[in-house]
């Protein structure tokens, strides 16, 4: 299946231990993971099946990816300890991949360690799309495509991952926002 849509959503950090998932006390960044997993693929009842939520985490070297393809997400529910707790398991499954490598969790969840220049040159593409700029008017473009990928830099300092194709729309305070905003008009065409 194609994927129409794909929501990249990069951190320099993501805070997460096994105390914390368990008592609810996760991160600011976990949290805003867990809201984008959740707007990105899960509708009533159902999962967007040709979206891919990918939560990057980005080191001096490399980059830590956890994808959440819905087309084979299995036994992920919507609620934040759900989500937070395959997190959890992704991550851990992270640190123990060596430059290059993936992984398949059993419940569909991709886990990736890459080079800067892989990532680079994979987001590099037409129909990239970068929240970075502050006019609304840029988000009417979106809905003309049929296809993208949608990228949201959390904390600003990752625009050397971005390649020149990508094209500057709206960024909404939070990714959450973004990625709602792209799924409404997208899923209005």
């Amino acid at each position: 299946m194609t994927r129409s849509r794909r929501f990249v959503v990069l951190f320099q950090e993501l805070p997460i231990s096994s105390q914390t998932v368990r008592t609810g006390h996760n991160s600011v960044q976990l949290v805003t993971a867990c809201r984008c997993v959740n707007i990105g693929l899960f509708l009533s009842g159902d999962l967007r099946r040709d979206t891919v939520v990918d939560i990057m985490i980005r080191h001096p070297k490399y980059v830590q990816m956890i994808s959440f393809p819905g087309d084979s997400l299995r036994r992920v529910s919507p609620d934040e300890r759900s989500i937070s707790f395959f997190m959890l398991k992704a991550k851990s499954m992270l640190d123990e991949l060596y430059h290059g490598e993936q992984r398949r969790m059993s419940n569909g969840i991709a886990v990736r360690r890459d080079g800067i220049d892989t990532v680079r040159d994979e987001l590099n593409t037409a129909n990239t799309f970068l929240a970075s700029g502050d006019n609304l008017t840029t988000m009417r473009r979106v809905a003309g495509f049929q296809r993208g990928v949608f990228v949201y830099d959390v904390d600003g300092t990752n625009s050397d991952l971005i390649g020149e194709l990508a094209e500057n729309v709206y960024r909404y305070r939070t990714p959450e926002r973004f990625i709602l905003e792209i799924n409404h008009m997208m899923d209005s065409n």
